[in-house]
């Protein structure tokens, strides 16, 4: 059986690719890879990386993140650390690369809704293009118990083949 997969972030240097086989990102068109593609009231889905008394850490692609306030954290008992979670971002900290969440998506917009605002120009590497790419050429060679080890198939465009790792 394939398992479906995006590649959630690249570590070049140390030639590793976290992926991720969320159904929520993996079926999702739309995939939040950097802050300067956020808009105010877009409605994007990441993960609960971690909760701190001051709110819950989600995780887009790359090294985007945002914050959702510990107030409304409580109000929402059923978020759990691990999580794929549906948010608002209620604003943008540019200078910080982090955002604002809410999980009211009242006057939320899907990002579809923002083609007449394109994002700003990228500063991205390489690297940091691939982010949100399904993959499909991958072979387990190695299950532990927080997740897969894989190992990207060589193809014709790619002469790197590297390591990566799909958490359960």
């Amino acid at each position: 059986k394939k398992l479906k997969c995006r590649v959630l972030k690249v570590s070049p240097e140390r030639r590793q690719v976290r992926l991720t086989a969320k159904q929520a990102f993996v079926k999702s068109d739309f995939q939040l890879r950097d802050c300067e593609e956020a808009r105010r009231n877009m409605i994007v889905t990441g993960f609960l990386s971690s909760v701190k008394p001051y709110g819950g850490i989600v995780k887009f692609f790359g090294s985007t993140y945002g914050v959702v306030p510990a107030e409304e954290m409580e109000l929402n008992e059923a978020i759990a650390p691990g999580m794929a979670v549906t948010c608002r971002v209620s604003a943008i900290k540019r200078r910080a690369k982090q955002l604002q969440l809410s999980l009211n998506l009242e006057d939320g917009k899907r990002p579809e809704e923002f083609v007449d605002q394109p994002p700003e120009k990228s500063k991205t590497d390489r690297a940091d293009k691939r982010l949100g790419m399904r993959v499909s050429s991958l072979r387990a060679i190695r299950c532990i118990t927080e997740g897969v080890i894989v190992r990207f198939l060589a193809s014709e465009d790619t002469v790197d083949v590297c390591e990566g790792f799909v958490p359960v």
